[in-house]
């Protein structure tokens, strides 16, 4: 499972199971996240501006 989906899980079970987050729950969800900033570090730059600024992908060479 990839870090952004462990990271789902771990915030789906801290706001919706009903009972408190854990100590495990807890450490799950932050090395999912580093997990996530890992990834995302080795995007090429192009693509983490787009993904600041909430532009979408390219599509240099897209039929048209």
């Amino acid at each position: 499972m990839d870090g952004l989906s462990r990271l789902a899980v771990s915030v789906d079970a801290a706001l919706w199971s009903g009972v408190p987050a854990d100590a495990r729950v807890a450490d799950e969800a932050w090395r999912a996240v580093r997990d996530v900033r890992r990834g995302l570090a080795r995007s090429p730059a192009a693509a983490r501006l787009r993904a600041a600024l909430l532009l979408p992908p390219s599509r240099v060479g897209a039929p048209r």
